[in-house]
């Protein structure tokens, strides 16, 4: 065992078997203080990565949900707005972003409606062109607040809120893995116990 308390569960330790997974909004929140005012005004709930000297932020939410994707120069900290060559996603909150080879890798969101989004927008970074994946069955339940990290070909998200149900909140107590190059997901672990 490595020492991290689940958070689902903060008397149990996790068997991370030596893999740990950070969330990009501790980054985020460490980085914020060095940076100006954005051009994109003041966010919450976005994403963001950085690829070859740059930090992208796409999505999130100054009152109203975006489908934007903002690039800041971290040699300048000058910011643009990316232009994309194709239809953007719709707009995203509590999503979480990864970056593999030369693309940006986007997973879940919160819908309208208070619920989980699950499907995975790809941005080519190279042709500034948005993919989506065609979701199926196997995929993982519709969720928001995840956390991400690659480790070679995969994309592991981990947790995340699916929604509500009679007032009360639920999240997803798994952990999953996306094959970059199959594009297919993989459920790695899954609570089978019940809540404390």
């Amino acid at each position: 065992r490595c020492g991290l308390l689940c958070p689902l569960h903060p008397k149990r330790q996790l068997d991370c078997k030596g893999k740990h997974f950070v969330s990009s909004s501790v980054l985020m929140s460490a980085t914020a203080k060095l940076l100006p005012e954005p051009a994109c005004g003041r966010l919450t709930a976005y994403s963001a990565v950085v690829f070859e000297g740059a930090m992208f932020v796409f999505g999130g939410t100054n009152g109203e949900k975006n489908n934007e994707l903002w690039k800041c120069d971290l040699s300048t900290y000058s910011w643009s707005l990316v232009q994309p060559s194709s239809n953007p996603p719709p707009p995203h909150a509590m999503h979480a972003a990864v970056v593999h080879g030369r693309s940006m890798y986007v997973f879940g969101s919160l819908s309208d409606a208070g619920s989980g989004m699950g499907n995975v927008y790809i941005f080519h970074f190279d042709s500034a062109s948005w993919e989506t994946v065609t979701r199926d069955s196997s995929w993982p339940s519709p969720r928001a607040c995840i956390t991400a990290a690659v480790i070679e070909d995969r994309m592991y998200a981990y947790s995340g809120f699916t929604g509500f149900k009679d007032g009360v909140s639920y999240s997803a107590p798994d952990l999953w893995s996306f094959d970059f190059n199959s594009r297919k997901w993989r459920c790695e672990w899954k609570w089978e116990g019940e809540s404390e």
